[in-house]
């Protein structure tokens, strides 16, 4: 159900309908798509704080009855049949004209007519009908307050005369430092009445009222603005007090209201921000807050301890106990089924295949398994399980081929080898092991007859153009006579270590004085390219000498 947009209007709420005795259906219309229209409809409504947009809704208690269509009307012989419409609608240019323009005044102020010369005296609390607003007013009470509001209005328009005589505009306000409780100062532009009050020796301004030669009047409590809506319910620029005789009720009016003092943040700990209000020290105040008041706590201030104690209520409710919804305890209970069966299931798959494989001793299911895995992985898989079986990672035994293919995975990436090794994703030995287990490998210098013979193996399985290839010779250092002489020397002491045999002794003073030839004593013959090259070819003519004997 819509609800009205018209500040203070309760038509819509299920409050303000229930309260209705006898139930009184409302009727809501959209402001017209033209913006003039909706223009006549916002400045109809002269407030400030309220726009009527597109969206907005306005019930009928706004609109005159002659502007709304109640019913269809059709002309049956010569007679017109009236037929009440199901909805309501508006006549071409029709404009709301019923608004209240302060809709939560604490205080409502009559105006008296006082004798024939259309002067205005307002009237002290004690004089007038207090016209605080509820949500169950109903809709005679605010036709009546409306009509009330337009005769006042009316009443307070007071043309202002300026004096031809010299004296001041404001009559009666010549010489007059004081009146009454209020201290009085005056320019030509202005009329200052405030009032003084001390505390603790220090003496300042607890409100003030200024009347500008303008036809407006600014009221102030305490430093701060008081809204308009606080001491009168019309527009402030139609209160033009000329004289003190005026301008006197309304002083008793600001005099007699209290100062709103805001309510004690102890009340609701738990909040520390608010939208709609604001927290001075321990004092929390709403930033709407009509600052002069007929009561200890304005309207505003008053709604706004209302909104922080029932989010107080809340946030209390929510630390002690948070409850779950039931649709999603029943997920979760739902989940927890699925989860307790499908463990209960891989349990008894998991025992089971405990069983098979104790049953068989000879491995032959695990190796019916492996056997669809190609052979690097079924050697990974296999020195994964022996490293499993091992006591001691010191007393893991590894296999040749998993060696080999651990020392090219080092050669081609040792980061990645780290990386592997560290992160455990495959059984891999330490670089130190690695180092251990090559080290103890048997080793000889010059040409390795194995190495030689295990190549020619191999090529013969090789057909065709696989046959040719490239030797190369990596890592091999040819020392000089020196050096020669030097392991001469050496061999002779008989010491314990590594030995060079006569052949290769021999075969590395040949070379070296090969060398001293071609390089010292021969330069010009233009073989001198680079030491590299030269070695490069002494080791090949040597190679090919060896292999023809």
């Amino acid at each position: 159900m819509p609800r009205c947009a018209v500040p203070g209007c309760r038509s819509g709420y299920s409050s303000a309908t229930s309260n209705e005795v006898p139930f009184v259906q409302r009727h809501f219309f959209k402001p017209p798509k033209d913006p003039n229209v909706l223009r006549e409809w916002n400045n109809a409504a002269g407030r400030a704080n309220f726009e009527v947009t597109q969206r907005s809704y306005i019930c009928d208690r706004h609109f005159d009855e002659a502007d709304i269509c109640t019913s269809f009307q059709h002309v049956v012989n010569g007679e017109t049949v009236s037929i009440p419409r199901g909805r309501w609608e508006l006549k071409k240019g029709a404009v709301p004209r019923h608004f209240a323009n302060c809709a939560e005044l604490d205080l409502k102020l009559c105006v008296e007519n006082v004798g024939t010369n259309a002067a205005s005296v307002l009237v002290a609390e004690d004089d007038i009908t207090p016209v605080l607003q509820s949500e169950s007013e109903t809709c005679t009470e605010m036709l009546e307050h409306e009509n009330r509001a337009a005769s006042n209005a009316e009443s307070m328009e007071v043309i202002m005369k300026e004096s031809s005589t010299g004296e001041h505009w404001f009559g009666g306000i010549e010489d007059l430092p004081v009146y009454g409780a209020w201290c009085v100062q005056h320019t030509d532009e202005r009329v200052v009445f405030y009032k003084l009050q001390e505390i603790g020796g220090v003496v300042f301004i607890e409100r003030a009222v200024v009347i500008n030669k303008n036809s407006t009047v600014v009221v102030s409590a305490k430093g701060k603005l008081v809204p308009e809506s606080s001491y009168t319910f019309i527009n402030s620029d139609k209160l033009n007090f000329t004289t003190l005789k005026d301008a006197a009720p309304f002083l008793h009016l600001i005099e007699s209201l209290g100062i709103c003092n805001g309510f004690d943040s102890r009340l609701c700990p738990l909040i520390s921000t608010s939208k709609t209000a604001e927290r001075s020290g321990r004092t929390w105040r709403s930033k709407r807050c009509a600052v002069l008041s007929a009561k200890a706590l304005c309207v505003q201030c008053r709604k706004a301890k209302k909104n922080l104690q029932c989010r107080q209520k809340r946030r209390s409710r929510k630390s002690k106990y948070v409850p779950l919804p039931s649709a999603l305890l029943r997920n979760l209970r739902k989940k927890t089924i699925r989860a307790t069966v499908l463990r209960e299931k891989y349990k008894r798959d998991l025992l089971s295949l405990k069983k098979k494989l104790s049953s068989d001793p000879s491995n032959a299911l695990l190796s019916e398994v492996l056997a669809e895995l190609p052979p690097l992985q079924q050697l990974a898989f296999r020195t994964a399980l022996q490293s499993m079986k091992a006591k001691s990672s010191r007393g893991v035994r590894y296999d040749c081929g998993w060696l080999l293919s651990c020392l090219l995975l080092k050669i081609s990436s040792p980061r990645v080898y780290r990386l592997m090794s560290r992160m455990k994703i495959l059984p891999l030995p330490t670089s130190t092991r690695l180092r251990q287990i090559i080290r103890g490998m048997p080793c000889e210098f010059g040409f390795n007859k194995l190495s030689l013979s295990s190549i020619g193996a191999f090529m013969k399985t090789m057909k065709g153009v696989q046959c040719y290839g490239t030797l190369v010779i990596d890592e091999m250092k040819l020392l000089s006579r020196s050096t020669a002489i030097g392991l001469d020397v050496y061999r002779r002491l008989k010491q314990d270590g590594l030995e060079d045999c006569e052949g290769t002794a021999a075969f590395t003073r040949i070379i070296n004085d090969l060398f001293d030839a071609l390089n010292i004593k021969l330069p010009r013959f233009g073989i001198r390219s680079t030491s590299k090259e030269i070695k490069a070819r002494a080791i090949k003519c040597a190679t090919f000498e060896e292999h023809s004997q």
